[in-house]
């Protein structure tokens, strides 16, 4: 080891960052190993084998909602979110500006999202922050506060994800450990490991990545090999089947480097080509299509030869060989650098600030570039103080530059209103230690469901098992045009059911709590009063959550509820004001044929429920429902159970487009 090797800027990629603060490297002995389809003949090793031993740098990693870095003088120093202890200082305080970690030499650092993981100049391996999946490789010990050991020494590589992480050592293996349920893990089962698996049995391995549920590797000829969830397809391999074990992907390509997310992945090859492939409903892809899946490599769009490239939860940055820095994807907070938050289907520049960038990194929303002299630079979301400026404050611009955002159109009103019904599956269930690890954190889904509110177009949308944390966040993803009912609130089940609705298309008149029994309890439910802007007519919006679970209590408890519902429709209809009843009701044909029995609203699914005829609900049926009185007319409706949705929730989303009632003389304007 040589730890007086001149400083490096070197950025960390992956979810949670690859730690790269040692240079692509290949064996000494020649590469034997069968390639993928379509794969060139072997190219000569990148690197001879003593770039093995780890040096200190500036490599950072944006993971989650962190952003962490060694410094030159190989000091370790993380910011933003510390719920789970994963900026590693001892306490669970959010950090809003830099506080060092340990008092280690260190070589590298990952994180990504609760965990985080570093690599000391001795190729120690720590990490640190929840432990519910054995994501730290510790063993079956609780959370870590502070860097905890990882079994074993030459270490030179680690990448940590939300419930997953794998590393490679000085001799060339992969090792890979922590949750298993997609078989991110690489070792041929869906076993949870929670201590270092090795990954097959080859010594040949440079770079790896751990993504949220899938995992990419890079080999010493530059072929990239992918694994676990494929339902987007992340793993490039052309088809949306998954693997257990490193499958190729189908390339001519040869990688230097590859960064994977929850459901895309970008590499850079030897020739300086950025290539994406997996899910681009939001431009992640940076190919100048929208909402169309790559099953294989995709070349991001442009002219440029790049350094690196890497990925966030739906945007990509990279820096090309001039030092500039470009982004592309979805933009909500800023993240693409360049003062708007219009999202772009091809890269744009970050906005110049006289910074000549060495590499790039992206946290879930927020993004960081190395300087080729100073300190890394942050843009984008700042929720948890990920971008180390001291404050929660969001930029759309990195430090420095100036740039005036372009104004936005008004939005034309619309004669037609779409409704959403969605069970969001509540924080508690996917939190580190919930019962549903198939699912990512209530925080990324939240911003999932606003890509999805948008792709909808939906005007009004009831929302069931929304938490506190939930509603704030899919609030500050939706930004000003949206408004809710109840809004927030200290007390967390008032807003598990709420209401929300396009400021730009609706105006809030009044709101009230119909409380029904639920499990045991009463849960309140959302009713809500709302004008419309075009027509001036009144509607009202019940969004209800009634008992799960197929008992007698919790039968004789839907049966109080829909009893209270049914009363408080009929007390709006008998004032000729229009109503939507929506919402998770946990019955089929028994609400279908009690609401329609009693009220004279309809199923947005359709069905028949004349007076004394056969009650006949819908052919396709589903515990989500919406009915609509007469006035709304209906246009059409839509189950949807996409991989879209079932990575956000257990169960589907409906949505309906009818006619606004219109009022009687002129419209209001």
């Amino acid at each position: 080891m040589n730890a007086h090797r001149s400083p490096r800027h070197l950025v960390a990629l992956g979810l949670g960052g690859l730690a790269l603060a040692v240079g692509l490297v290949a064996p000494t002995a020649p590469v034997t190993a069968a390639a993928p389809v379509n794969a060139p003949v072997t190219v000569s090793a990148p690197a001879s084998a003593s770039a093995l031993e780890p040096t200190p740098g500036s490599a950072q990693s944006a993971g989650g909602q962190n952003t962490c870095e060694v410094r030159a003088d190989a000091t370790l120093w993380c910011s933003g979110d510390n719920a789970w202890g994963q900026v590693g200082n001892g306490t669970r305080t959010d950090a809003l500006a830099p506080v060092q970690v340990g008092d280690a030499e260190w070589a590298s650092v990952s994180t990504g999202g609760a965990t985080t993981c570093a690599i000391t100049l001795t190729t120690q391996l720590l990490c640190w922050g929840h432990n519910t999946r054995g994501q730290l490789g510790i063993g079956d010990k609780p959370q870590q506060w502070r860097p905890t050991a990882v079994p074993g020494t030459g270490w030179t590589q680690v990448s940590a994800s939300w419930l997953h992480s794998c590393g490679i050592k000085a001799e060339g293996t992969l090792w890979c450990w922590g949750n298993n349920d997609r078989g991110e893990l690489g070792t041929g089962t869906k076993v949870m490991k929670r201590t270092p698996a090795r990954v097959g049995t080859l010594s040949d391995w440079t770079a790896v990545s751990s993504g949220g549920w899938h995992t990419c590797g890079l080999r010493a000829d530059g072929v990239a090999y992918c694994w676990g969830r494929n339902d987007f397809g992340q793993l490039g391999i052309g088809s949306y089947s998954p693997k257990l074990v490193p499958a190729g992907v189908v390339t001519t390509a040869r990688f230097a480097t590859i960064d994977t997310s929850w459901s895309s992945t970008c590499g850079v090859t030897q020739a300086g080509a950025a290539l994406c492939w997996g899910q681009n409903d939001q431009g992640q892809l940076g190919n100048g299509a929208e909402d169309a899946p790559s099953l294989r490599p995709a070349a991001v769009a442009g002219e440029r030869t790049w350094r690196s490239v890497a990925v966030g939860d739906a945007h990509a940055c990279g820096v090309d060989t001039d030092g500039a820095a470009w982004c592309w994807g979805t933009n909500r907070y800023g993240q693409l650098g360049n003062g708007s938050r219009d999202r772009s289907l091809v890269p744009v520049r970050v906005a110049p600030n006289g910074t000549s960038y060495s590499g790039v990194e992206a946290g879930w929303m927020h993004s960081c570039a190395v300087a080729e002299q100073g300190a890394p630079q942050c843009w984008g979301n700042n929720e948890d103080g990920q971008l180390n400026r001291g404050n929660r404050a969001n930029r759309a611009l990195p430090p420095g530059a100036t740039q005036v955002a372009p104004r936005r159109a008004a939005a034309k009103l619309e004669p037609n209103v779409t409704i959403t019904s969605f069970n969001v599956l509540g924080t508690n269930h996917t939190q580190p230690g919930g019962g549903a690890t198939n699912y990512a954190p209530g925080r990324i889904r939240s911003e999932w469901i606003g890509n999805l509110v948008d792709d909808y177009g939906s005007d009004i949308v009831a929302f069931q098992e929304l938490k506190q944390d939930q509603y704030t966040a899919i609030k500050r993803s939706m930004g000003d045009r949206y408004a809710f009912y109840p809004g927030s609130v200290t007390a967390g089940k008032i807003v598990w059911q709420s209401v929300m609705w396009d400021t730009s298309q609706w105006e809030f008149v009044s709101a009230r709590d119909i409380v029904v029994p639920v499990i045991g309890t009463t849960r309140p439910n959302a009713m809500v009063r709302l004008r419309s802007k075009l027509t001036g007519k009144h509607i009202w919006v019940l969004n209800v959550h009634n008992s799960s679970k197929n008992t007698p209590e919790r039968q004789r408890e839907r049966n109080k509820a829909v009893n209270i519902e049914i009363a408080q429709i009929n007390a709006q209809r008998k004032k000729n004001i229009p109503v939507v009843f929506a919402g998770d009701m946990n019955e089929r044909k028994t609400v279908f044929c009690k609401v329609t029995g009693r009220t004279d609203l309809s199923a947005v699914s359709g069905g028949s429920n004349v007076k004394g005829k056969a009650c006949k609900p819908p052919r396709k049926m589903h515990l989500d429902w919406i009915f609509t009185s007469p006035e709304l007319k209906k246009k059409g409706f839509a189950f949807d159970r996409s991989p879209k949705v079932a990575r956000i929730t257990d169960h589907n989303t409906l949505t309906a487009v009818a006619t606004v009632p219109v009022k009687r003389g002129a419209a209001r304007r």
